[in-house]
């Protein structure tokens, strides 16, 4: 007695690959791509699918598959003239259409150039802008270094007059400024 193995394929699934593959085979997709599919349904690998197609279904269809064949020739026929008519109502078409979009074209160029102009004007005041902000920024370096330069005589001033200054604890010296600034030692 034989004993049937459970992982054998039913009939339905002989049945769901073939068609699966038949109808791709019409759209003129891939018997990989059937293969993937059905091997989601049987739950078995596309390996697998692909295997019993070849082994097993592939020759007692022979008839079914040059006819799906025959369909997928005959639909890309159809998309060639429909094709072909698309081409040949464009060509007539055609100056009238190339009318239109060298107008549109020509609307566009403009608006461009308009842009470009304007971007231009921006530009101009933006140099000029700079320029202003350099010749500030260079009359403020000026004013800075000549601070600078009076900040440091001060000091130098400054440092002469404590030199000057003979601090004896038990002499003490009052000082007071007068209207220019100038300190002057009080005599007790």
């Amino acid at each position: 007695m034989t004993k049937l193995r459970q992982d054998a394929w039913s009939h339905e699934e002989d049945l769901l690959l073939k068609d699966t593959v038949l109808k791709h085979i019409e759209s003129g997709e891939t018997q990989l791509q059937a293969f993937d599919l059905v091997a989601k349904e049987v739950h078995r690998t596309p390996a697998a699918c692909g295997f019993r197609w070849n082994k097993e279904l592939r020759s007692r269809y022979q008839k079914e598959i040059s006819e799906a064949k025959t369909v997928r020739h005959a639909t890309l026929r159809s998309q060639r003239q429909h094709k072909t008519m698309v081409k040949t109502k464009m060509t007539k078409d055609a100056p009238k259409e190339i009318h239109t979009l060298l107008e549109r074209l020509g609307h566009y160029t403009d608006k461009q150039q308009n842009l470009i102009a304007e971007q231009d004007k921006v530009i101009e005041q933006l140099k000029s802008d700079n320029k202003k902000l350099e010749q500030t920024v260079h009359q403020l370096e000026t004013k800075l270094t000549s601070v600078e330069e009076d900040y440091h005589t001060f000091i130098s001033i400054m440092e002469r007059a404590r030199k000057m200054v003979v601090l004896d604890p038990t002499d003490q010296q009052t000082f007071t400024m007068d209207k220019n600034g100038n300190l002057q030692s009080i005599a007790k």
